[in-house]
């Protein structure tokens, strides 16, 4: 007996050993890398709009640590983020499902019946019930012979690596998000405080019309002109109120938060410490996680069509089975009542009306719209950068001459005002020195705004800084 037991424990392990060592064969899949996809794009070395200077990126190029925070805030709670983060997590489980073809696959079952049966003898009928249990493991393996399931498994698994970047350039694109939401919220909020300065600086000026108006000097069309001037002022004003609590209720949104307005702004549109610097590489480019999706799709779809041309060859599938058989329960446990059986197939496809080759067909179709998106995408990102580097010196140039326009209407202004006092002018050249040097201001202000997101279009068509590969 002890021999008898120490032969069974030693079967036992071997049978374990055999079944672990099939299954660390069949999961060993290759992981893909990412792959370098040739574009139809001819792709210049550096890029064609001029810059000079040096820049860090606008995370730290802008001193605003309440920005900043709004940015940490939103990538923790922003729930379209969330929403990403959740389909990596589908992905990744994809591409584990995909992958669990690649091995063995294990049950255990139990099955107990119990039958009645009659029996007859010389005292008469007696019921004799029959019970039957049984104990058993069954294993299916499909042996991938041609390479068929590691394909499928790298597409999963390649898809899954698109996701991640997927991941990554949502995280970007809504840390440049918030940054626009806030610049446009404090450009706002400045353009209500220039729109409540103008109104009281028209109710000023209606206030002294009116005053001269009384002594009998000017006339009523001059009173009305200010009066106009006024209420169109008014009326401005509450067009810039209604900009600033939308500006700012979408901040809130995408920060996660309630979309209220309370919230403290800067109270100034920051300056850019520093500029473009002269000569970058076109190389940046490849950091951007879209196109690094991209190309990890195509290399999915590639994958899948290999997967799919294997249809066409025979399938190598083992299936076995080990187990007892007793009427007890504590006689399954018995090594003696071991039944086993091991049998091969081999599955050749003949005729399946065609879905083999649409299938294909699919996949090829799937693979070649991969490589036209991806060569989309590249085209569509050194646009992006060409187009912002550009923006940025013109951005510049305008925002100097705006600048200086917003320093010559008000002192025309100023003028314009001491000259009606003094009879000089009429009401129509102060009124309209008034609307210009607002309008000036007003601009000024807006190509600060915009110079600024430039700067972020900027940033994210790169993928990030401008040093860093």
């Amino acid at each position: 007996m002890p021999f008898i037991e120490s032969r069974t424990k030693t079967m036992r392990i071997s049978v374990l050993i055999i079944t672990l060592s099939l299954c660390l064969v069949a999961c060993k899949a290759t992981v893909p890398t990412e792959p370098e996809v040739d574009s139809p794009v001819a792709v210049p070395d550096s890029w064609n709009s001029g810059n000079d200077g040096a820049v860090m990126p606008w995370s730290t190029d802008v001193e605003d640590p309440r920005l900043r925070s709004l940015i940490t805030q939103a990538l923790q709670q922003n729930f379209d983020l969330q929403a990403v983060v959740s389909r990596v997590d589908a992905a990744r489980a994809r591409s584990r499902i995909v992958g669990a073809d690649l091995v063995p696959q294990l049950d255990i079952e139990y099955r107990g019946s119990r039958t009645k049966r009659e029996e007859t003898n010389g005292a008469g009928a007696l019921e004799n019930p029959l019970t039957r249990q049984s104990l058993g493991v069954e294993l299916a393996w499909e042996l991938d012979v041609w390479s068929r399931l590691r394909a499928s498994s790298r597409a999963a698994v390649a898809d899954y690596q698109a996701a991640e970047k997927d991941l990554a350039a949502a995280r970007l694109l809504l840390a440049a998000n918030i940054a626009r939401a806030w610049f446009d919220a404090v450009e706002s909020d400045q353009q209500v405080m220039l729109a409540e300065n103008t109104l009281k600086s028209f109710r000023s000026s209606l206030n002294i019309i009116e005053q001269r108006f009384q002594r009998g000097i000017g006339s009523a069309l001059d009173v009305r002109l200010a009066r106009g001037n006024v209420a169109t002022a008014e009326a401005n004003l509450y067009l810039t109120q209604g900009g600033r609590d939308a500006a700012i209720r979408n901040l809130k949104v995408l920060a996660g938060t309630y979309p209220d307005t309370a919230i403290a702004l800067a109270e100034r549109l920051p300056q850019f410490t520093s500029r473009v610097p002269a000569g970058l590489p076109s190389e940046l480019l490849l950091r951007r996680p879209d196109l690094s999706a991209d190309r990890w799709r195509v290399l999915a779809n590639s994958e899948l069509v290999k997967s799919s041309k294997k249809q066409l060859f025979p399938r190598f599938v083992l299936t076995g089975s080990a187990g007892t058989a007793s009427g007890t329960l504590v006689d399954l446990l018995e090594w003696d009542r071991l039944i086993w059986n091991l049998a091969g197939s081999i599955i050749q496809p003949i005729f399946q009306g065609g879905r083999i080759r649409a299938n294909i067909d699919l996949a090829t179709a799937n693979e070649n719209e991969a490589l036209a998106l991806y060569a989309q995408t590249v085209l569509d990102a050194f646009k992006e950068v060409e187009s912002a580097l550009a923006s940025e010196h013109f951005l510049t140039l305008q925002e100097r001459a705006l600048l200086s326009s917003v320093k010559e209407q008000k002192a025309a202004l100023q003028l314009a005002q001491q000259q009606y006092e003094g009879g000089l002018v009429g009401i129509i050249t102060l009124l309209e020195t008034q609307r210009r040097a607002f309008n000036a201001e007003s601009a000024w202000l807006n190509t600060l705004n915009r110079k600024l997101q430039n700067r972020i279009n900027l940033h994210l068509a790169l993928g990030g800084d401008f040093y860093s590969l």
